[in-house]
């Protein structure tokens, strides 16, 4: 037998696919051997399946993230601030309520 085809039965024989060990139903061999290559196949596509609906959920969750959250303003100890989210959080702190309304106005578009 040719040593690189023996390589190889033995190495589908070690994933489980192929026997390496002489069969007495040649037949039936072959049967199995199929079905455990479906199987496999079977499998495989599950997983796949399965890998696909995680990263869709990801994206999902990456989407809703880019939108920015609407921006705020409240007051804290330093001052009024005026909050924004996107991504990351950006906070810009003013001394008085009516600066921290027109710059949120200006980051919201509106003309005052």
């Amino acid at each position: 037998m040719n040593e690189r085809l023996l390589d190889l039965l033995i190495e589908f024989d070690e994933m489980g696919f192929a026997p390496t060990s002489p069969c007495g139903d040649p037949e039936l061999c072959a049967k199995e051997w199929k079905n455990r290559v479906r199987e496999a196949f079977k499998a495989l596509e599950t997983e796949n399946a399965a890998l696909r609906e995680r990263i869709d959920k990801a994206v999902e969750v990456l989407e809703k993230l880019k939108e920015e959250i609407e921006p705020r303003v409240y007051k804290s100890f330093f001052g009024f601030v005026v909050q924004v989210r996107t991504l990351q959080e950006h906070k810009e702190i003013y001394g008085t309520e009516e600066d921290a309304l027109a710059r949120l106005a200006e980051l919201k578009g509106e003309k005052l």
